[in-house]
């Protein structure tokens, strides 16, 4: 482990401490219960303990193959960060966009938004899964001429950014509010509120949900959690909940279209399929 990781794990944990006493100070509705917490500790142990130890070798591999064959030769100029910082912001917006929008890739990414209360350690509920095929949008990087050891401290970067945004003790940043993904912003993107779903995707900046038209503003109080909350602690039900419910709607597929849609398809899908097929007029039920 490095040195910047072990840093920002030391971070981490004092901004937890300090989030928890304010918390219960200002007495702060939807934040912190000790099962939740502890489940949420616990899987971000075993997705940092899979993604550092098991799988961090395999992605710089990954990353020096395709550099190999670079177009160019970035360098390590001051611009190259630059340019890199917001290639990989970008990057992060589109498979976070992608991973909402397509049934496959929320069955690991909907583990994340599976807990009613909202607070930093939230930012550690994510499936180990997604280590497996995330790091591959990010190949053309390596391509272009980015260093592989640059790419993975960039993401780094944008990753433990987004650790003291998982908070409701802050409110408004102010003019910031409009470039960089806030606290505000991103509890809208946790939020099972009609209007707040499938909004603010961005990493450190929310330019991009602004441009690309995914961007919401925190009006309303916001209700965390699914449009259909699980409702348990079993931490296997959490991780792999979507995931079984993704296999079983295939097995009840009729058609190659419903196939397709089941795993490739938005989620919920099925759901509005089913609801069509019962209002159909003539329909008779099997």
């Amino acid at each position: 482990m490095d040195i910047t990781t072990i840093i920002a794990v030391i971070l981490f944990f004092l901004s937890l401490v300090v989030e928890y006493f304010v918390v219960k100070r200002k007495n702060i509705p939807h934040s912190y219960e000790k099962h939740d917490l502890f489940n949420n500790l616990l899987i971000g142990f075993f997705d940092f303990v899979f993604k550092v130890v098991l799988v961090k070798g395999t992605i710089l591999a990954s990353f020096a193959y395709f550099h190999q064959y670079a177009l160019f030769d970035i360098g390590n100029q001051w611009w190259a960060w630059v340019i890199l910082f917001f290639l990989n912001d970008l990057l992060f917006y589109f498979f976070h966009r992608w991973s909402h929008e397509i049934r496959i890739l929320w069955a690991s990414h909907s583990v994340h938004h599976s807990s009613e209360l909202y607070n930093m350690s939230t930012s550690m509920r994510g499936s180990f899964l997604i280590v497996l095929y995330r790091f591959v949008l990010w190949f053309p990087l390596a391509a272009i001429g980015f260093a592989p050891e640059q790419i993975l401290l960039m993401d780094s970067i944008a990753f433990f950014y987004q650790f003291p945004i998982h908070t409701n003790t802050m409110r408004s940043w102010g003019i910031l509010e409009y470039v960089f993904n806030t606290p505000s912003h991103h509890r809208v993107h946790h939020g099972s509120n009609p209007q707040y779903l499938d909004k603010n995707y961005g990493a450190v900046l929310i330019i991009w949900d602004r441009l690309f038209g995914t961007f919401a503003q925190e009006k309303e109080e916001v209700v965390f959690g699914l449009t259909e909350n699980i409702k348990t602690q079993n931490i296997i039900k959490i991780v792999f909940f979507e995931w079984v419910a993704m296999f079983r709607d295939l097995f009840r597929s009729r058609t190659a279209e419903d196939v397709f849609q089941n795993l490739l398809g938005r989620p919920g899908w099925n759901k509005k399929k089913e609801r069509e097929r019962e209002l159909a007029p003539g329909e008779v039920s099997k």
